[in-house]
């Protein structure tokens, strides 16, 4: 049995979360991004929410990993 290349395994995931963060921004930055805009001047919006944007976003690129 072949033993499996971990380069490309690493490589493929790097990739594959960079495939989803591209989807995400045209997602919610080009077509969702009026809603988006409405949401974020909604009273209940909190501070705590708003600084977990670059946590969500690296749990995204991780997310190729897996």
């Amino acid at each position: 049995m072949a033993h499996t290349n971990r380069g490309r395994v690493i490589l493929g995931g790097l990739l594959a979360g960079a495939v989803i963060n591209i989807v995400e921004f045209i997602t919610n930055g080009l077509v969702l991004n009026d809603a988006w805009a409405n949401v974020m001047q909604s009273p209940r919006q909190t501070a705590a929410a708003v600084k977990l944007h670059p946590i969500v976003q690296c749990l995204g690129l991780s997310a190729g990993h897996w």
